[in-house]
């Protein structure tokens, strides 16, 4: 894990350990599902673009933090189980970098999408609920 001191470290770790528990494949392929429950859960637009792995370019999609301009990235090992698994990172890095094509397919992606991102957001809020009441 690479978490720069950010206010919402506590909600990034307990979205990803919420989609751990979710699908048993994650975080292989969930980078959209993981961005859009991250934007409904702290707030974070999405982005999309390339992420290098070893020189190698793969699509992904990812979170940005406009204030701190900080790219957040909570399935950074999905191409590579040897990387963080979460990434903080500045806007201007060598592993993420956004693109307009991918961009524009993303956006295309939230409006199909939002249906189950808000079923996956309430279970999300009703497990952090009943957590916390057992605490």
């Amino acid at each position: 894990m690479y978490l720069l001191d950010v206010p919402y470290k506590k909600e990034l770790v307990s979205v990803r350990e919420f989609l751990a528990e979710e699908f048993y494949d994650f975080p292989v392929d969930y980078c959209v599902q993981s961005s859009l429950l991250l934007k409904k859960a702290v707030g974070l637009p999405w982005t999309a673009g390339i992420y290098i792995v070893h020189g190698t370019p793969h699509g992904h999609a990812w979170n940005y933090d406009p204030i701190r301009r900080l790219f957040v990235d909570i399935n950074h090992d999905g191409f590579d189980k040897s990387t963080r698994d979460i990434a903080v990172l500045p806007f201007l890095n060598p592993v993420l970098i956004e693109t307009a094509r991918a961009q524009k397919l993303v956006s295309q992606y939230e409006d199909k999408m939002m249906w189950d991102i808000d079923r996956i957001y309430k279970d999300y809020l009703s497990r952090r609920f009943f957590q916390c009441s057992l605490n």
